[in-house]
């Protein structure tokens, strides 16, 4: 019998936020980053204002993508253009096993990123 993985759930990764959206902000996404799921780790790029995976080992040729500034809440395609996403993007408790980190991530830069995160309010449990 063949088997089944079950991808992730748009939110599976969030515990708690605040009321009313309080948490949640629309943001853009820069273009061609490859489809993201839910639970990304998400940086704001200091030149443009865009969102993209964090990846603190580029920090240094992209900045600001080094510092964690958010979470995805829904998957993304991979499009040629900018669009909008939602992240959660402050005071929330998000599931650490759920977050979804870019590749290249090891687990010290996996440590400074929940820390940028704790900074806005998001705590990972």
């Amino acid at each position: 019998m063949p088997s089944y993985s079950e991808p992730a759930r748009p939110l599976e990764f969030l515990l708690w936020e605040e009321d009313n959206l309080y948490s949640r902000e629309e943001v853009t996404l820069t273009a061609s980053q490859g489809e993201l799921k839910p639970g990304t780790v998400m940086a704001k790029v200091t030149a443009t204002g865009n969102y993209v995976p964090y990846d603190d080992d580029a920090n240094a040729g992209v900045p600001g993508s080094g510092i964690a500034a958010g979470v995805l809440a829904y998957g993304a395609p991979n499009v040629a253009a900018t669009q909008k996403v939602v992240i959660i993007a402050r005071q929330a408790i998000v599931k650490t096993a759920s977050l979804v980190w870019e590749a290249s991530n090891d687990g010290t830069e996996q440590t400074a990123g929940l820390a940028d995160l704790a900074a806005l309010g998001i705590l990972a449990r």
